[in-house]
């Protein structure tokens, strides 16, 4: 099998449109600039710290962009309004890209009833981003707002990120209430996970009980 016929196998599950090798380069952008292969080990964890940090900072100063600043929309469509609302500003730029781009044949099945669909193309699948094709689809039977399962949590600008809660007491930083509750709540669920994961029964009845 060619290396390119790869992605036709990976065009349903969500990666949040990150292959492997993306998901690689990724790692090493993170660190670019931080550590280098002479790095030692004590080194590499003071890097580490700085680079974490300066990613928090970074996401903190995008968080707050998405949420005191808007993109405006290219259409008057009420569904572009919808993802402006909630997409953060990366996102909804990816979203208009998909929603005022222009489309080609390609096979959509739409159950009007549910206001359900799947493309071909599976971008949803993939990557969490509604398809031009479907938002042609969608636009043609007059569905003005779509079912909050197509608006992924992830890229909601209403999301705080799980890492941003971690704990920081190094340089004058200092861990928030918030994120002392957040590691205080991994601490008792990590105790629950090691008396329950070995017994069906009872983790079902932990996740049941949680999910009330």
């Amino acid at each position: 099998m060619k290396e390119v016929d790869v992605p036709c196998f990976l065009k349903t599950p969500l990666w949040a449109g990150m292959p492997t090798t993306q998901l690689i380069e990724g790692i090493h952008a993170f660190f670019d600039g931080y550590v280098h292969s002479k790095t030692s080990l004590k080194q590499f964890i003071e890097q580490y710290e700085c680079t974490l940090r300066n990613k928090v900072e970074k996401e903190f100063q995008a968080d707050f962009k998405s949420f005191s600043q808007k993109d405006p929309c290219a259409t008057r469509y009420e569904m572009e309004r919808q993802f402006q609302s909630v997409y953060t500003i990366v996102m909804f730029k990816e979203f208009q890209d998909q929603f005022t781009g222009k489309t080609k044949i390609i096979k959509v099945c739409f159950r009007r009833d549910e206001c359900e669909f799947e493309c071909s193309c599976h971008l949803f699948e993939f990557r969490g981003i509604i398809c031009k094709h479907a938002v042609t689809i969608l636009i043609h039977n007059q569905v003005n707002l779509v079912p909050e399962k197509y608006i992924l949590k992830r890229w909601r600008r209403d999301v705080n990120k799980l890492y941003i809660r971690v704990p920081i007491t190094y340089d004058g930083w200092i861990s928030t209430p918030d994120q002392v509750r957040y590691e205080q709540m991994c601490n008792v669920f990590s105790k629950l996970e090691d008396l329950v994961a070995h017994d069906e029964s009872r983790s079902r009845g932990s996740l049941d009980w949680i999910e009330i």
